[in-house]
This record gives C-alpha cells, sequence and structure tokens, in this order.
C-alpha cells in the first residue's frame, strides 16, 4: 500500500485538481469568431508519446495541451498546467533560499544593481524598519509614512511582503491623520511594506491608466545557460492592480516590443481593445523592452539555484525598468495561452521531466518490513522494520522493482546484529550500523 508519508502522492492529485480547475473556468475559447477545435488524432498520438515516459510520476490530462495549442495556435505536446509545475516539479528544484529571495522586504538586497521600488516602510516579523533597515517603534514608523505623505504629497502603496496575485494591496494617502496611518499599520499586523507608486512608461499607461501594468517575464536556469522564454503585459481592468486573477487581461510582448493584436483574460474571453479604454492593441510597440529581457536575465543570473524564474517587471515614466516582485517558479498559463514554452521549448522540457518526473519523482512504499522509495523503475530501501537478528535484503521490491540502494542508517536502532545483501545494490556509508555496532554482513 502506498503511504502518503512524504506527500508525494498527494502532490500528483493536487496537480491534477489545479489543471482541472483552470481548464474548466476557461469559459470561452474563441477566438477570430472560431470555435476552437479538438485535437486531431497526429496531435493526441504526439502528446501521448511526450508524456508515456512520466505516467509513473503524473497522468497527463491532454486537455492542457488542446488549450494552450488553440489558445495560441502553436501546438507543442509539452504545454503543462500551473499545477503540474507547482505540485510536481517546483519541489525538486526550489532551493529554500528562495522564501528569502522573493521577500519583498528582501528582494533589493538580493538582487545588486537591480532597481526595484523605493521602500519607504517595511515591516519584518512583526518589526518594523526604515528603509535602511533600522528597527523602529510604531510611533515613528507612522511619523515617517506621514512625513512622507506630506512632503511629497501623492499617494504611497502599502502590500504584503510575501503574497501574491494582488492580494493585500492598499494605498495611503496623504490626506490621511497620524491615527488613520497608525490604524492602516496595526491592521496589515506584520509582514508588509511601504514604497513609493511607479508610474507607468506613457506607451503602457495609454492602455489603461489607473493601475500599474507590469510584463510576466519567464527565464530558465538550465546546465548553467539563463534562457529567456517570454513575456506578457498584463493590463488591469477596472481595478487598481493588472493580476489576471483580479479581472486584468494580458497580450503577449514579442522581443522587439510589439503587442499582440489582441489580449485574453484567464478564462479565455479575447479582446482588441481594452474593454473600459477602448485603446486597440494592434500596431502597437513599447520602447526600451530589450532593457526588460536584460533585467530578467541579470536577476537569474544572480539567483542560479532556482531553475525557473518569473519576474513583475514595470516599465517607468522615464523608460528604466523596474522588478515589483520575483516569483519561483510563478504561474504558467498567461504565458502558455500566448505560445511561450516556460521550459524554453519541447527538448529542454523534455530533458527537465526526464529528471525530475521520471528518475527523482519517487513514492514512499512500506510492506511492514521495509519502508522504501518506490521509483518508476527501481527500489530504494530507507528503513527496517522488522525485528529479526538476521536480515536478508530482498532484491525486488514494490511488485518485481530491483532494489538498488541501501540509505544511511537502514537499521539504526533495530535488533539486527548480522545482513545478508546481493554485491549489486550500492550501500550508503553507515547503513550497516545498528546501536553504535557494525553489524555483520555477507555479500552474496
Amino acid at each position: 500500500m502506498i503511504k502518503n508519508v512524504d506527500g508525494k502522492v498527494k502532490r500528483e492529485l493536487s496537480a491534477r485538481r489545479r489543471n482541472a480547475w483552470f481548464i474548466n473556468q476557461y469559459t470561452e475559447a474563441e477566438t477570430d469568431k472560431e470555435k476552437y477545435y479538438p485535437l486531431s488524432a497526429e496531435e493526441r498520438k504526439e502528446i501521448a508519446s511526450f508524456w508515456a515516459p512520466y505516467e509513473w510520476a503524473h497522468k497527463n490530462d491532454e486537455r492542457n495541451q488542446w488549450l494552450f495549442s488553440r489558445a495560441s495556435g502553436k501546438f507543442d505536446p509539452s504545454y503543462i498546467g500551473f499545477g503540474t509545475q507547482r505540485y510536481m516539479l517546483v519541489a525538486f528544484w526550489n532551493h529554500p533560499s528562495y522564501d528569502y529571495c522573493r521577500n519583498k522586504n528582501n528582494a533589493p538586497y538580493v538582487f545588486p544593481g537591480i532597481k526595484f521600488p523605493e521602500t519607504v516602510l517595511c515591516n519584518n516579523y512583526g518589526y518594523f524598519q526604515d528603509k535602511d533597515r533600522k528597527l523602529l517603534s510604531l510611533e515613528e514608523a507612522v511619523t515617517i509614512v506621514f512625513s512622507t505623505l506630506q512632503k511629497r504629497q501623492k499617494e504611497l502603496v502599502i502590500k504584503p511582503s510575501a503574497e501574491g496575485c494582488g492580494e493585500g494591496v492598499g494605498f495611503l494617502d496623504p490626506e490621511m491623520s497620524v491615527e488613520g496611518i497608525a490604524d492602516v499599520l496595526k491592521r496589515y499586523k506584520s509582514d508588509f511594506i511601504i514604497q513609493k507608486l511607479v508610474k507607468n512608461h506613457k506607451s503602457i499607461s495609454e492602455l489603461y491608466p489607473d493601475s500599474l501594468n507590469t510584463f510576466r517575464v519567464s527565464s530558465l536556469q538550465w546546465k548553467g545557460k539563463v534562457y529567456y522564454n517570454g513575456a506578457v503585459l498584463r493590463v488591469g481592468c477596472g481595478e487598481r492592480v493588472d493580476n489576471a486573477a483580479r479581472g486584468g487581461i494580458f497580450l503577449r510582448v514579442f522581443d522587439d516590443g510589439r503587442l499582440s493584436d489582441y489580449a485574453m483574460n484567464e478564462q479565455g474571453h479575447v479582446f482588441y481593445e481594452h474593454p473600459i479604454t477602448k485603446v486597440k492593441f494592434k500596431g502597437r510597440k513599447i520602447p526600451n523592452f530589450n532593457l526588460v529581457i536584460e533585467i530578467a536575465r541579470k536577476a537569474h543570473e544572480q539567483l542560479p539555484q532556482q531553475r525557473v524564474l518569473s519576474l513583475d517587471v514595470a516599465l517607468d515614466q522615464h523608460g528604466a525598468p523596474v522588478v515589483i516582485e520575483t516569483n519561483s517558479p510563478g504561474g504558467v498559463e498567461l504565458l502558455e495561452m500566448f505560445g511561450i514554452n516556460i521550459y524554453h521549448n519541447k527538448e529542454i522540457a523534455k530533458e527537465i521531466f526526464d529528471k525530475y518526473l521520471r528518475e527523482s519523482y519517487f513514492r514512499l512504499n512500506d510492506d511492514g518490513e521495509f519502508e522504501y522509495r518506490e521509483f518508476a523503475d527501481h527500489v530504494s530501501i530507507v528503513k527496517y522494520k522488522g525485528n529479526r537478528t538476521i536480515c536478508k535484503i530482498p532484491n525486488v521490491l514494490g511488485g518485481g522493482k530491483p532494489v538498488t540502494r541501501l540509505y544511511k542508517d537502514v537499521f539504526k536502532d533495530t535488533p539486527v546484529q548480522a545482513v545478508e545483501i546481493s554485491r549489486q545494490i550500492f550501500v550508503e556509508e553507515g547503513a550497516f550500523v545498528s546501536n553504535g555496532k557494525e553489524l555483520v554482513v555477507e555479500l552474496t
């Protein structure tokens, strides 16, 4: 019986549910007034062939490839849903340091030479800090915010330091009193940041001026090389944030800064003009987009321990890129709906899936005597759970899969005194020790 001790089985179910959610809420699959047609027999065959090696870890839903291929007009058997990436793949490569790096309070110190919005005040774990990271009392924090508002006579933005999707974003008005500011800081409680607002470049503000409209830029680090995958421009639609989850729309941005002729929202509705401003998208080009690509590569080179990095980048009123937020890996759907492969291409995607869905993925299993990691084609024993004094290591487990490895401490605190084991099984240093004593080992 497969036990969900390590969460691997749960991750697979979560991945499929999240993928299905996005597919099911995609209510209007229509471009140029033409309903999307189903996958052809040849496309279905190619998808099945591509995903067959990974069925042990994750059973693909071909509707993912149908949706993104038809939405973008570009067929690719390696398209994946965000659930697959978030629950199946990120677990293998998201380095623990990223929790620190993605925090908006810390990001400016992680990426030297990269511009972020100017910090006025932040709160780390309940402690107030000024822009230079000096610790402050609540009264000092309120004074700094009040003085900044009075001096600038412009709004400030306040947001959680570790949240995304536009959650918790608010604005502080120059008319606010000291008491009002104190109430806001108390309401946010902990882990937030207050920044000066970034103003859109004219070319972007023309689309919709009431939100900061940002580029979602995707890059991949693979085998020591950083690949720029592509970008979409997210544009607000009725709210002051541009997130698709909050009703925003998004357009493809080509490498030369040209925008796609149409935008989409998260439900697949197509827009050839902005629903509110009525500005048409066709023929529009964003200047200095090469700087956005450049900053994405630079940031990823400074954080190579993350395979996939997504930056939310604004182009300010002077045409300079400003990183608003970092995500690893970030959502995939917005990009794939415009034919952007977040693993750069299907050839690299296959290498990644081979590495993490076929070679690295395992389920923690238990037959009563041995606890073991069951991989697609072999087994590694983690712990002996029996009460024998002489233990014979089986050559196969998990329904006939060969045993290839014994982990360290497999016999720790057990009654085992002697072990019989095949020479073909790799043994980690420290495996043949129990209660501080070396075990007698017979190789067969």
